[in-house]
This record gives C-alpha cells, structure tokens and sequence, in this order.
C-alpha cells in the first residue's frame, strides 16, 4: 500500500494528491531520499537512528521536509492503526512487516529546481517478523566486478543508487546472496545490500566512513551498543580483500534482516563461528524489549 503526506496526515495514494510526473524530482532525477524500516507490531523498530539519517540528508541537500521530525516520528508510530499490511489477517495474529518512506523535491525546473518543497511517501509491506531466533543459512558473497562510485555526499540514503543495482544483479546472476563492493582505490567498501563487519580476534572491523560506505542504521546500533555486549571492541578502519580472507568471520548487517554469517566469499569457505548469533541474540533481546515481548 502506498500513503503521502498531506495535510498534517497520511492518506492513500491516489490520483489528486500525488505529485504530478512533471514537477517528481525523484522520478526525473532521482532527487530524494529514502529509509526502509523493519516493522513488528505496528512498531517501526530504530525509527529515531532512520529519522536522523532522514533528515539530516535532507537538510544537506536542501530539501524543505513538510513536517519535523518529532510529528513525523509520532504519526509513524500511530500508523498501525491503519496501515493494514503490518497486521495478520486473523484476530490478534500480528506480523512484521517493511515500511519504505520516501522524501523528494516537488518542483518544475530541469536541474535547478525552482523550489525545495519536499513530499514524503511511504510504502508498506507484509513482512515477517523482524529478527527471527532461528538461525539463517550462511551468506554466500563475491566481489562485484562494480565498483562504488565515488558520489558527492555519500553519507546520505539517496535515491539514485545504480552501482548498488548493478552489483545487487550481478549477484544474482552468479548466485550469491550478496556482493561485496569495493571503491575506487580497491578498498573494500560494502556490499550491494549490507555493511560488512571482520572479526579478528576480539577486534569488530568495519569500513570507515570515509571508504565511502553507507552509515547503516544497523551499522550504528552495532558499533555502539551490540558489540560490547558480545566483548568485541569496534574498530573503523581500511580494509582490504587480503583481510576479508584472513579474518575469523565475516558479518553483514542491515536495518532490515538484522546480522547475518557470511559461509563463502567467492569460492573459498569460512569456517563458521558463532559471532553472528551472538550478536543477533544481543538485536533480538533489544528488539523483544522495544516491542514489549516477555523474554522470560
């Protein structure tokens, strides 16, 4: 289901209150931002880490948002009510679910616009539950022969995100469950849907931001709060493909399907290590908190 912004709340999408192609600046040039968020019981989980990145890429690209953020983020967390996709079809089955919220320059005008007023759009989706205690198969990755392009502020969740869908395809197409990126100087950056985290004894070692990967909101919860409960110390630094290969494990974290063990990178083997349960059992209790579930 889609919904936009207007007048103090969110509507249905339909024809009337959506911007005209014409003056959609996300549609012509890709000029907006977005945020995916995992959902349970109607509770967008890390809303405040997703608002943040929001809104400060907005302020950065001089985007008038149509709401602040503490409105934004309490109609969000209201949304429930009506937004029917992050509910089960029976009484009090209650499901997870993806909400994907956009925010784009409304404005005639080729590369210049001609104003900055900003719409927001949200798209919701069924989705399991977010997290699950069962462990998930090992990540099967390679390294995409796409490269991360250098781009002008790439601390910011833009919508423009070719090299991402190039090299996401080119997992496809070789059967991996992710690629993993490198940037211009052959470092290595992300992967097409992930940040990657080493671990190397009791060391947690992820690209810096300035290697041009994205701040992920999971990235951030992990570095500042997971990893010490697991007793790994977080380290940004560079990082080559030499020690993606020498390291203990390989983690890939993103917002949406939490940390997950990375079994194969190209055709070599990773031995297993129990690293990224333990940090997704650190997600899962905080996650359980969050949304009020008894872990006893």
């Amino acid at each position: 289901m889609w919904f936009v912004w207007t007048d103090g709340k969110w509507h249905p999408a339909k024809a009337g209150n959506f911007p005209p192609l014409e003056q959609n600046r996300a549609f012509s040039y890709g000029d907006g931002l977005f945020e995916s968020m995992a959902v349970g019981k109607g509770h967008p989980l890390w809303l405040n880490r997703h608002l943040s990145r929001l809104y400060s890429g907005a302020h950065r690209i001089g985007l008038h948002m149509p709401v602040d953020s503490v409105e934004l983020a309490s109609k969000l967390e209201l949304a429930d009510h009506s937004f029917q996709p992050s509910k089960g079809e029976g009484a009090g089955s209650e499901k997870g679910a993806v909400w994907r919220l956009y925010a784009f320059r409304v404005s005639e005008g080729r590369y210049s616009p001609q104003k900055d007023t900003g719409c927001l759009m949200l798209r919701t989706e069924t989705a399991p539950m977010p997290y699950p205690t069962l462990e998930p198969p090992r990540m099967h990755i390679g390294v995409a022969e796409q490269r991360k392009v250098p781009i002008t502020l790439p601390e910011i969740k833009r919508m423009g995100a070719l090299d991402y869908v190039l090299a996401a395809r080119e997992a496809r197409l070789k059967g991996w469950n992710d690629a993993l990126m490198m940037n211009a100087q052959g470092r290595v950056a992300e992967c097409s849907g992930s940040n990657i985290f080493l671990v190397k004894g009791t060391y947690l070692l992820t690209p810096a931001l300035s290697e041009g990967c994205l701040p992920g909101v999971m990235r951030s919860l992990i570095l500042e709060e997971l990893s010490t409960g697991v007793g790994l110390i977080p380290i940004e630094q560079t990082i080559s493909i030499e020690d993606c290969f020498d390291a203990d494990a390989i983690l890939l974290s993103n917002a949406r399907t939490g940390i997950r063990d990375v079994g194969m990178l190209g055709t070599t083997a990773i031995p297993p290590m129990d690293w990224a349960k333990r940090l997704q059992d650190q997600l899962q209790n905080k996650t359980n908190h969050v949304l009020g579930f008894n872990t006893h």
